[in-house]
């Protein structure tokens, strides 16, 4: 085999690197996870009696939903980020059980399944205030 004969197949071998690369990455790409997450702000209108679900009414709007938040990511008041799934750290410390008026941001992404449950789940939650309001059994007071 001449220098010629290996220079030719080198390139050739190098094209085919490189064609391989692109091909797979259009695959990945084009299969590849479409999940996006909606990032919410606004205010929380209600904690049920776990700290796990909340009413939520975003910024702009006057309609409130309803999301489950027990084992979703946090951010705490200090900056830190904690596992909701680890019951050490358990559920964000700005939801208090049966409190409201807290400003949190969401990350929300659309859950589609054709096996179980669909729907948006909360992947994430930073708090940014504390609760202004708490109610105890039926009576209701402002914090302070």
């Amino acid at each position: 085999m001449s220098r010629y004969d290996v220079r030719v197949y080198s390139v050739v071998f190098a094209i085919g690197i490189v064609l391989g690369v692109l091909v797979g990455a259009g695959v990945a790409l084009s299969t590849g996870d479409d999940t996006n997450v909606q990032v919410l702000s606004g205010t929380v209108n209600s904690v049920d009696h776990e700290g796990a679900a909340i009413g939520f009414e975003q910024d702009g709007s006057d309609v409130g939903e309803g999301y489950v938040v027990a084992g979703a990511r946090w951010q705490g008041f200090d900056g830190a980020w904690h596992d909701g799934r680890d019951p050490e750290t358990g559920n964000p410390t700005c939801l208090e059980p049966q409190s409201s008026g807290q400003k949190v941001r969401l990350g929300v992404v659309d859950a589609r399944s054709s096996e179980g449950p669909s729907g948006p789940v909360v992947a994430w939650l930073q708090c940014l205030t504390p609760a202004t309001e708490r109610w105890a059994s039926a009576q209701y007071f402002r914090a302070g």
